[in-house]
């Protein structure tokens, strides 16, 4: 019950709050410059995730009632995120990698294994990591132009919030790493 009140708390807080937006124009009668906060998608945005549809059929295995996935070698190790990337921090630094890993039978412990969170934030947080993001946007962009490893960015995070990933050879290396499609449950 607790960690439901401050699931909610924490929806509450980064939804309906404006203490991170900013006008950081100097000139207070120019066109703002927004930082801070989040995009919210449309509907239609959110309708158009595709959901994956499971039937159980007679006979089939039974799922486990627990799974701890950091027992297996596909989960790469934790660590700190910074900025405002946790979409990025967990869906392409920790889902994607592990994803990947699985698929190729490879270990998560080696940083031409796991996916940088940065890559993809920088594409979504206009220049600033006081901003969000939403982790379908890093789907979208890992499925149209694939993901550096965290070896080939040169960090987790380098260059930090506004660094742009660039060279033509860097990024069709990286089309080895995208994914045909993504659903969500």
């Amino acid at each position: 019950m607790n960690k439901l009140i401050l699931f909610a708390i924490f929806l509450f807080s980064t939804f309906f709050t404006d203490a991170q937006i900013q006008n950081i124009n100097p000139d207070k009668t120019g066109e703002p410059w927004i930082v801070g906060g989040l995009r919210i998608p449309s509907k239609e945005e959110i309708n158009k995730i595709p959901v994956i549809k499971m039937s159980y059929k007679d006979g089939s295995k039974d799922l486990p009632s627990s799974l701890d996935n950091s027992t297996k070698p596909y989960f790469r190790p934790v660590f700190s995120q910074t900025d405002g990337c946790c979409a990025q921090a967990s869906g392409i630094a920790y889902n994607f990698t592990y994803e990947m890993n699985r698929e190729r039978g490879t270990s998560a412990n080696v940083s031409s294994n796991q996916f940088p969170t940065h890559y993809t934030y920088n594409f979504l947080n206009g220049g600033s990591g006081a901003n969000g993001s939403w982790y379908t946007d890093g789907w979208e962009i890992i499925k149209a132009n694939g993901c550096p490893t965290v070896s080939a960015y040169g960090g987790l995070a380098t260059g930090g919030a506004t660094r742009w990933y660039s060279g033509y050879a860097d990024y069709e290396a990286d089309m080895n790493n995208r994914v045909k499609d993504y659903f969500c449950n």
